[in-house]
Order: C-alpha cells, then sequence, then structure tokens
C-alpha cells in the first residue's frame, strides 16, 4: 500500500504561479492490489454538471497561458445556415477556422482559438470567440464599447455577422467568457462546452512544490482562503528560488 501526501497544488503561467495550499495536507491511499479502470476522456468534453467549476478553471487556464488578441462573436443568417442546430453551426465555423489557420499558416503566423458556444433564448446557436493570428482583414465600424473600444467586423466570415475587439486584459476576458458556461447549457445539452485548437499553452502543475516557500511574503499576495485552502499569487518577476532546483520540479503530475 503506497501512501501520496500532497501539500500543495502549483500552475505555472508564462508571467505568474498560482499555489493553492491545503490546511491539512492531503493523505491518499493507493493499494498495488486494486486497478481501477477509468474511461479517457477529452478535457474540453465534461457532461456532468459537477464539472462545471471544473470546466471554467480550464478555460482560465487557457487564456492566462495564451495571448490572444481579439474578442469575437459570430451569429449566423439562418438564410444560409441553420441557426437552431448546434452541429450545423459548428460546421460551417470549423471550416471557416480551417481556411483560416492555412491562411495564417502561409503569411508565417500561428492560428489558435477558443470558442464557446452559447444558446439565445429564441434557441439559435451563436459563438464566442477569443483569437490569435487572425491574418484576414478587419473593418472597423462606427460602434464601440463602453469602454471605448472600437468594434470591428471579420470580413472573411460571410456565413452570418460578426464583432471583433482587441483584448487588452487577459484576466478581465478570462472573467468574461467563462460566464457563458452555464448550468442551462450542461443540463439541456450533452455538447462540449468549448472548442479549442491544438496548439495552445496549458499551465505546468506539480505538487509538492518548493515555489511558495522559497518566496518572500512580501512578493506573494492571497487572494482567496477557505476552511481547506489557502490561494496566492506570485508573479514570475518577483520569485527568486534560493534552491539549486527547477521551480517545479519535486513531484510532477499531470491532471
Amino acid at each position: 500500500m503506497n501512501l501520496r501526501v500532497i501539500t500543495n497544488i502549483t500552475k505555472e503561467y508564462p508571467d505568474m504561479f498560482k499555489i493553492v495550499v491545503y490546511k491539512e495536507p492531503k493523505v491518499f491511499v493507493k493499494s498495488d492490489s486494486v486497478k481501477r479502470n477509468r474511461e479517457v476522456v477529452s478535457e474540453d468534453y465534461v457532461p456532468q454538471v459537477s464539472s462545471l467549476q471544473r470546466t471554467k478553471s480550464l478555460i482560465r487556464d487557457i487564456v492566462l497561458c495564451n495571448d490572444f488578441e481579439l474578442f469575437c462573436t459570430f451569429t449566423f443568417d439562418p438564410k444560409k445556415v441553420d441557426s437552431f442546430n448546434l452541429p450545423a453551426t459548428w460546421g460551417v465555423m470549423s471550416r471557416w477556422l480551417h481556411h483560416q489557420r492555412n491562411l495564417a499558416r502561409e503569411r508565417g503566423k500561428d492560428f489558435k482559438y477558443l470558442i464557446i458556444p452559447e444558446r439565445h433564448k429564441s434557441g439559435r446557436w451563436h459563438f464566442h470567440a477569443l483569437i490569435s493570428g487572425y491574418s484576414s482583414t478587419l473593418k472597423a465600424s462606427n460602434c464601440v464599447t463602453p469602454s471605448l473600444h472600437r468594434v470591428y467586423n471579420l470580413t472573411s466570415f460571410r456565413s452570418g455577422f460578426t464583432t471583433a475587439v482587441f483584448i487588452d486584459s487577459k484576466e478581465g476576458v478570462s472573467n468574461y467568457v467563462t460566464k457563458y458556461i452555464t448550468k442551462d447549457f450542461v443540463t439541456t445539452f450533452n455538447q462540449r462546452r468549448f472548442f479549442c485548437s491544438r496548439n495552445l499553452v496549458r499551465p505546468k502543475r506539480s505538487t509538492n512544490s518548493i515555489v511558495l516557500s522559497t518566496t518572500l511574503p512580501l512578493f506573494r499576495r492571497k487572494v482567496s482562503e477557505n476552511l481547506e485552502t489557502q490561494t496566492f499569487i506570485i508573479d514570475k518577476s518577483n520569485y527568486v528560488c534560493n534552491n539549486d532546483v527547477s521551480t517545479l520540479d519535486v513531484v510532477q503530475y499531470r491532471f
């Protein structure tokens, strides 16, 4: 019988660390004589309502690890697409994404996307997207957001209507897009909650890392606390490891 003790879980992003510290270490017991069969499921396909927060956490991780440039909304012309049919709308969307990826590659860019479907009260589907490496034309509209950001249109999308705004805050846009992940969508449709390209960066994760213990209290900030855990953020510009050890090489696990 093997014991596994976890004192903290650390995520490493391009510019920061996020450390969840257990007030009481978690102890897991694994029996060598018992083998469990686990079904492998794609991490962007999580149909249970209980995993709603996990899905939101995945989206935040992706946003914080990648430099998306545009926040876009795609709606579909009902004369061209059956917008009540999610597979039909996604089929149109995936063909457009394929074309944009090839065009970006020709121009030396790396096209990336994260897309969240949303069903309107009318029953029609539209998509919210974070995009980088877009190589086609943007056309400025006469509209601005409440924060006075210019709204653009993606002229390459001809199956409906689009809006696009340049992103100026990773944290802000991550909070904004996760609001579209709702219980109503999960309980009504056994569908993917989001779609994303394969070339996206994910945070490195580890257990029992030394990051927090080797950072002065002055350079770490506590962002949340509950009965079981405390969560800290450390900017990488303030992190200096006093040991000749890699930040996340103590015990590595893939979640």
